[in-house]
C-alpha cells in the first residue's frame, strides 16, 4: 500500500488525505450522535415519570429528608438537560457510583460482572465464529457434494431450535445422569483453570451450536458472492483450482465484513452477557445481573450499563471500521 502511495501523483495522495480525514469526521460526528441519543433515550426513559427510582425509595424508605436527598444527588430535582448533563459527569466517575437499592459500588459490580461474561461466554462466541468460517469454507470448496448439503442441513436444523432448546440438550447430554454426568448442572468456579474449564464448557458448547446456526450459512452464501467476482472467474477460466480461489481470493475478500460481524458481536458480550445461558447455568454475568436490576428497579445500575454500553458500540465500530480498512486494500484507494 505504500507503494502505492509513493507512486501516486501529489494531487491525487492530497485528495485521498483528505478523504480520509473527511470519513473520519463523519464516523466521528455519527458515532458521538448515536452515543448522545442512545443515553439520552435511556435516561429518559428511566428517570422521567413515574419511573423514577425516588418513587422507589419512597416505598423502601418513607423519609421526605431522605427522599430530597436523593433526587438532589441524582440531579432528578433540576431540569431534564441538568439532569442528564449531571449523569454524563457521573458515568466519567464510576468509582463514587453506588447501587441505588443495594449500595454496592457499580464500577465494581459491572467489573466483576464483565469479567465473569467474558470468562463465561467470549471463548464459545470467538470458536462459533472460527469454526462457522472454516466449515463454511470447507462447503463452497467442496460445493454441492455431501459434506456441503450436510453442513447446510445442520446449520438449518441449529438455526431453527431456539437456544433454550439447546441449552436443555447440551445440560441433558452433559450434565444429567441420564447422559454422560461430566459436568455440573450449575454454579461457577474460576479458582483454578482444571475448575473454569469445568464450568466454562457447557456454555461454550451451546454458544458454538448457536454461532453455527447463525454464521454458517451466512458465511457460506458470503463466500459464493465472492466466488462469483468477474476476477475469480477469469482465475478459474484460466486454470485455477477451486480451492486456491477460494483460499486466495474468496475468503481474503470475504475477510472484512467477517471480521466486521466479528467485532459488533462483542459489545452485547461484555455489555448483555448471554442472559439465557447465565440463568440457566447461575453464572453471575452481565445478563444476570441485568435482569437482576430490571427485577429489583435499581436505575442507577441499568443507567451506567445503557451509557457505558453506547460508549463500547461506538468505540467497537471505530476499531471494526479501522480493521477493514487494514484488512481490505480497495478502501484504502477508495477517494
Amino acid at each position: 500500500m505504500k507503494a502505492l502511495d509513493s507512486q501516486s501523483p501529489p494531487g491525487h495522495r492530497a485528495r485521498r488525505r483528505r478523504s480520509r480525514f473527511g470519513r473520519a469526521l463523519r464516523g466521528v460526528g455519527f458515532s458521538l450522535a448515536s452515543f448522545i441519543a442512545a443515553t439520552m433515550l435511556a435516561y429518559a426513559l428511566l428517570t422521567v415519570g413515574e419511573v423514577e427510582p425516588t418513587y422507589l425509595l419512597i416505598d423502601r424508605a418513607g423519609n421526605a429528608e431522605d427522599i430530597e436527598q436523593f433526587r438532589a444527588s441524582r440531579g432528578y430535582d433540576a431540569g431534564f438537560v441538568t439532569g442528564y448533563l449531571t449523569y454524563l459527569q457521573r458515568l466519567a466517575a464510576p468509582g463514587e457510583l453506588g447501587s441505588e437499592l443495594g449500595g454496592m459500588s457499580l464500577a465494581a459490580t459491572v467489573a466483576d460482572g464483565v469479567r465473569t461474561s467474558a470468562l463465561a461466554i467470549l471463548p464459545g462466541v470467538v470458536i462459533g465464529h472460527l469454526l462457522a468460517i472454516a466449515l463454511a469454507t470447507l462447503a463452497v470448496i467442496h460445493r454441492g457434494s455431501l459434506l456441503d448439503r450436510f453442513l447446510s442441513g445442520l446449520a438449518t436444523l441449529l438455526l431453527s431450535l431456539a437456544g433454550a432448546v439447546l441449552v436443555i440438550l447440551v445440560q441433558f447430554a452433559l450434565s444429567s445422569t441420564a447422559g454422560l454426568d461430566l459436568l455440573p448442572l450449575r454454579g461457577w468456579r474460576v479458582d483454578s483453570f482444571g475448575a473454569w474449564l469445568e464450568h466454562a464448557t457447557a456454555p461454550t458448547t451451546i454458544l458454538v451450536l448457536i454461532v453455527l446456526g447463525v454464521s454458517l450459512r451466512y458465511d457460506r452464501l458470503l463466500l459464493l458472492e465472492e466466488l462469483g467476482r468477474p476476477h475469480v472467474e477469469a482465475m478459474r477460466c484460466l486454470g485455477a483450482s477451486r480451492r486456491r480461489c477460494v483460499l486466495v481470493h474468496a475468503l481474503p475478500n470475504a475477510a472484512p465484513v467477517l471480521l466486521a460481524r466479528f467485532l459488533l458481536s462483542l459489545p452485547a458480550v461484555f455489555v448483555a452477557g448471554s442472559l439465557m445461558i447465565e440463568s440457566y447455568f447461575g453464572i453471575p454475568g452481565m445478563g444476570l445481573l441485568t435482569l437482576d436490576a430490571i427485577q429489583t428497579g435499581d436505575r442507577s445500575f441499568l443507567l451506567f450499563v445503557t451509557g457505558w454500553a453506547a460508549l463500547l458500540f461506538v468505540l467497537t465500530q471505530w476499531a471494526s471500521d479501522l480493521a477493514s480498512e487494514r484488512v481490505d486494500p480497495r478502501r484504502q484507494l477508495a477517494t
